[in-house]
């Protein structure tokens, strides 16, 4: 069947399984979209994923691709979002067929689209010995973004290898005053490959509404991991990374503590403060309870 993706919808297989019908109009030189169809899922929390995944990115930038028309894969803007569903739908409850309606305004395709990363860095006093001309600058566009790079004279090229593939690293990127930017090009389909993501109770996310359960999220960009440490199914005030070499390493835990040496117990909530493919910010949250639970 058709596979149709609306930023990250339908990236993540366990929210989006199939697309059954598409149909688009354009208007203004075919600046505008309207997409119409339906989405089909297996279970009732897939579904609810998918509807909150989708209505959280309006008013953002996406990619958007579609296996059976690649004339409508490029980046768009997404005005509006409208998934028609109820409990008491027989559809809804046996089938999971959902009809949905997206308004999108065309930004421009793979060919005509360029961005910008704007991005600051300094050296700052440290303890290390370290001085200017030992510290290398990097950026890293998404895997396969590298079309037309431009950042400056004088960068040079290497790659890392993440669990989405391959992904350029631009070094010695010249900045002045702590201010650099680059230009570079990107097809839709691999704009997420390699960016910033948090998955929440197995479901990619795309907005900033999530569980605020701790031990649910991890954060990730395909070559690093971060998670909140947990012990007998609790969390326990840590928080654990793990790296991509080839295959994921072992979660490597780190303490966390207040007045110097005392362990925070245990995280209570957390919520998320920031989610695009550059960044990903949470704040996990704790209560006055000092006593560490009795498995740390």
């Amino acid at each position: 069947m058709p596979a149709l993706t609306i930023g990250r919808v339908g990236l993540d297989v366990v929210s989006t399984n199939d697309v059954q019908s598409v149909s688009w109009t354009g208007a203004d030189g075919d600046r505008s979209l309207r997409l119409t169809g339906r989405f089909q899922s297996t279970t009732v929390e897939n579904r609810k994923a998918l509807r909150n995944e989708l209505v959280a990115q309006t008013g953002k930038l996406v990619a958007v691709t579609w296996a059976q028309d690649s004339d409508v894969d490029g980046f768009y803007i997404l005005r509006s979002a409208d998934m028609k569903s109820s409990v008491k739908d027989r559809t809804y409850k046996t089938s999971g067929i959902i009809p949905f309606s997206v308004a999108l305004d065309r930004v421009g395709g793979h060919s005509d689209v360029e961005f910008l990363s704007n991005f600051t860095g300094l050296l700052i006093a440290n303890d290390h010995g370290l001085d200017e001309g030992e510290v290398t600058f990097a950026h890293a566009p998404p895997v396969a973004g590298d079309d037309a790079y431009y950042a400056g004279g004088g960068t040079t090229a290497t790659t890392r290898t993440t669990e989405d593939g391959v992904i350029p690293v631009f070094l010695d990127v010249p900045l002045t005053d702590g201010i650099g930017s680059a230009r570079w090009g990107c097809a839709p389909a691999d704009f997420y490959k390699g960016a910033a993501r948090i998955d929440v109770d197995g479901f990619t996310r795309s907005g900033i509404s999530a569980p605020m359960t701790p031990a649910a999220f991890v954060i990730g960009n395909g070559l690093i991991e971060l998670r909140a440490e947990q012990a007998g199914g609790t969390t326990i005030g840590d928080i654990a990374i793990r790296a991509y070499n080839g295959s994921w390493e072992s979660w490597i835990p780190f303490d966390i503590v207040f007045n110097t040496t005392v362990d925070i117990p245990e995280w209570h909530l957390f919520n998320v403060v920031r989610n695009d493919p550059a960044a990903v910010i949470v704040q996990l949250v704790r209560d006055a309870d000092e006593s560490p639970p009795s498995d740390k």
